[in-house]
């Protein structure tokens, strides 16, 4: 059994842990509500049981599978696996380990037998990583006023889901499918999940992007290549801002980040090379135009970050493919 059909385990033992739907699809049905506490950086840290052990995981839109920590590997003393997937992440480090846990528990979610993926990171400084293959089977709302990650039963009529009150809304539709890259008639060594990052259209000075909407990024982020292309930005560009000698990356504030109208001002952006898969050993070359390695152009042209994100109220309805965005101009009533 590879890793994706165990982890559809986790929705099912999820999902068996809960009450029952309501008959009334008007009606949305929390299924828990998590204390949010921002770490430094700004990242999404919810509380989980994993073997009976208080842990704090890092909420992560931009993260493909769940994980654990390599410092949890050792606290719980579990046994890790190779297996045939693969996760690397942006600075270039990459795993195919895997534990598997007796229990795994949201608030009043739970399961049991749930397999997860080690993080390739080793100095990665929390618990866990919740991603898109465990948020998807719900709706994930992110509200930054009460420090909320509340998450609901999908079932529901489509579009009522705005319960509080808001002077403004925006409806962006995403996508979950990995934009086409290099030569398709060529096979590719990464064992390809479905896709969970959510891709949505967003408008940066003007100009239009697909970007991945990423709670377990600190900073909005673009590659070179991109600010390069679509800006004529550059390191050497009047308003760029340096991090560090002989540090590629620089900084860059542009005017305004826009979903269907509702606009974040002043947005600064991290503009970085592309490092996804430097330091994958096993990063076959492929060859048609271009000699690339399989990993080439995985990394997206925006993220858009936490120091965004935490600008707005959010409400991610995974299955309907639509991102709710409000003003944080009110704090949620109770529901």
């Amino acid at each position: 059994m590879n890793l994706y059909a165990r982890t559809a385990l986790i929705f099912v033992a999820l999902s068996f842990a809960t009450p029952a739907l309501a008959e009334d699809c008007r009606n949305l049905v929390q299924r828990a509500s998590l204390d949010m506490t921002l770490m430094r950086g700004d990242a999404i840290l919810v509380p989980a049981i994993l073997n009976g052990a208080q842990m704090q995981m890092l909420l992560d839109t931009g993260g493909g599978i769940s994980s654990v920590s390599q410092k949890t590997v050792k606290a719980l003393n579990l046994a890790p696996h190779e297996v045939a997937v693969k996760t690397l992440d942006m600075r270039g480090n990459a795993s195919q380990r895997a534990v598997r846990l007796d229990e795994f528990a949201l608030g009043a979610l739970k399961g049991k037998g749930v397999d997860l993926m080690v993080l390739p990171d080793p100095n990665a400084q929390f618990d866990g990583l919740l991603a898109g293959d465990i948020l998807e089977g719900y709706d994930v709302e992110l509200n930054f006023a009460t420090r909320k990650v509340n998450l609901f039963s999908p079932d529901h009529c489509e579009g009522k889901v705005i319960y509080w009150p808001a002077t403004a809304l925006a409806v962006v539709p995403f996508t979950m499918a990995r934009p086409a890259r290099g030569n398709p008639n060529e096979p590719s060594s990464i064992n390809l999940l479905p896709d969970t990052h959510i891709r949505v259209a967003v408008t940066l000075d003007g100009k239009t992007f697909s970007a991945i909407v990423d709670t377990g990024a600190s900073v909005t982020t673009m590659s070179a290549a991109a600010a390069k292309s679509a800006f004529g930005v550059a390191a050497d560009s009047p308003g760029a801002v340096t991090i560090a000698p002989n540090d590629p990356r620089f900084g860059y504030v542009f005017h305004s980040l826009a979903f269907e109208g509702i606009a974040v001002t002043n947005p600064h952006v991290l503009i970085h090379p592309d490092l996804v898969g430097k330091n994958d050993p096993d990063n076959t070359n492929t060859a048609d135009s271009h000699i690339t390695r399989v990993d080439d152009g995985m990394g997206p042209d925006l993220i858009i970050g936490m120091d965004v994100l935490k600008r707005l109220h959010l409400y991610i309805a995974y299955h309907e493919r639509k991102l709710y965005i409000t003003p944080p101009d009110q704090p949620a009533a109770g529901h």
